[in-house]
C-alpha cells in the first residue's frame, strides 16, 4: 500500500516569512518513518514551501497513493497561532483527496478540538 503523508501547514504563511524561516514538519516525518518501518511505502508532501493548494493535487498525482494521511505539526508556532489558517489549509486538502476517492485520515489538535470541517471535506 502506498500512502501519501503530509503536513497541513498553510503554504506562504506570513508568520514564517516574517520570522524568516521555515521549519520541517518533525511530527509529520516521525509518521513517514514509522509506516516506512511497518512495511508501507510511503511519499512526503510537506506544504510549507509549496506554492499554494495546487502543490498538494501535483503531489497526488506523482505518487499515486492508495491513502492520504494529514498529519499537522500541531507543536510549530504558525500552526498554534493561526488554527483556522491550517484548518482551513486540512480541509483543501482533504477536499482534493476525496475528489480523488482517495480515503484520508488527519491527526492534528485542530482536527481533534474542531472536527466537523474536516469531516465534511472528505465527505
Amino acid at each position: 500500500m502506498r500512502i501519501l503523508v503530509a503536513s497541513a501547514l498553510a503554504p506562504d504563511h506570513p508568520k514564517m516569512r516574517r520570522a524568516g524561516a521555515a521549519y520541517p514538519p518533525l511530527a509529520t516525518l516521525v509518521l513517514a518513518s514509522v509506516l516506512r518501518k511497518s512495511g508501507y511505502r510511503v511519499c512526503v508532501f510537506d506544504a510549507t514551501p509549496a506554492s499554494g493548494p495546487e502543490a498538494f493535487a501535483e503531489a497526488l498525482g506523482h505518487s499515486c497513493p492508495d491513502a492520504v494521511v494529514l498529519y499537522d505539526d500541531h507543536l510549530h508556532y504558525a500552526s498554534t497561532m493561526c488554527p483556522l489558517r491550517m484548518r482551513d489549509a486540512a480541509c483543501r486538502m482533504l477536499e482534493e483527496a476525496a475528489r480523488r476517492g482517495l480515503p484520508a485520515f488527519t491527526g492534528s489538535a485542530n482536527a481533534a478540538d474542531c472536527p466537523e470541517p474536516h469531516w465534511q471535506a472528505d465527505a
